[in-house]
């Protein structure tokens, strides 16, 4: 979070100036991808969703089969074979690609355009490799988020021309911290998360208030925070008028929902 406020964003930033948004939510632990990814999907921790190696299966549902369910076709665009399975559900392995911010929004832009999907999802892993070579401090860390920024700005432009901007919400969230090198000890720094939502149904120009308690642990103090990454599944459903994924424990991020 503290890298992205300091950097050239122009594309979130307009986003956030007119969606609702933090710089303080808490992701799950382990403090890794392989734990977090399916947090979102399922809004449940890694000790319910049951995923402990790549090769693994979620064992929790995910809002995207409750999406689904319902009749609202999906796609997911990255690089995690985990998620893999339902159906249009597009995973490239491009981890570490240079180009792979491109590739995957290049992909997502063209499924939009041809198809009707309800829902798209983007995972972009440039950062995360950047982080781990680099550190969350260097100059390469921060041109992946601002390549990530500048692609972003391709999505919106393209959801313009397709006329359907104004009716797309639009969710920006890493699915980890970094510390140094590393993001997986559990510190402060690698469990703080932002998160971005522009859309229909949510409040316009809206900072979320830290209102969750976090108790202190091992690694960090006890603090508060706007809201978790496992709140981010019932909220997408919430907006969406279908039911609850059955394995959830988060909650609806009601503070961001407009009256």
């Amino acid at each position: 979070s503290d890298i992205l406020v300091g950097a050239n964003t122009p594309n979130i930033d307009n986003l956030t100036a007119s969606g609702s948004f933090t710089w303080n939510a808490w992701t799950v632990r382990p403090s890794n991808t392989l734990a977090a990814i399916p947090s979102i999907f399922t809004g449940a921790t890694p000790g319910v969703h049951g995923v402990t190696n790549w090769d693994g299966e979620i064992y929790a549902e995910t809002f995207v089969e409750v999406f689904e369910e319902a009749g609202l076709p999906c796609a997911i665009v990255g690089e995690d074979p985990i998620l893999g399975g339902y159906s249009a559900t597009y995973c490239t392995n491009y981890y570490g690609h240079p180009q792979a911010e491109e590739h995957f929004m290049t992909l997502a832009i063209d499924l939009l355009r041809e198809n009707d999907f309800y829902f798209v999802t983007v995972y972009n892993p440039v950062p995360d490799h950047m982080g781990h070579q680099y550190g969350h401090s260097s100059p390469e860390y921060r041109e992946a988020i601002e390549d990530a920024d500048y692609h972003i700005g391709r999505l919106v432009e393209n959801l313009k021309e397709l006329g359907v901007y104004e009716d797309t919400l639009i969710v920006i969230t890493p699915d980890h911290g970094m510390t140094g090198h590393s993001h997986s000890h559990g510190y402060a720094t690698d469990m703080r998360i932002f998160s971005v939502w522009h859309g229909p149904g949510v409040k316009e120009n809206y900072q979320m208030v830290d209102n969750m308690y976090i108790p202190a642990s091992a690694t960090y103090n006890e603090t508060y925070v706007a809201h978790r990454i496992i709140d981010i599944a019932l909220t997408m459903t919430e907006l969406a008028g279908v039911r609850a994924p059955w394995d959830a424990e988060g909650n609806v991020i009601t503070q961001i929902l407009a009256e």
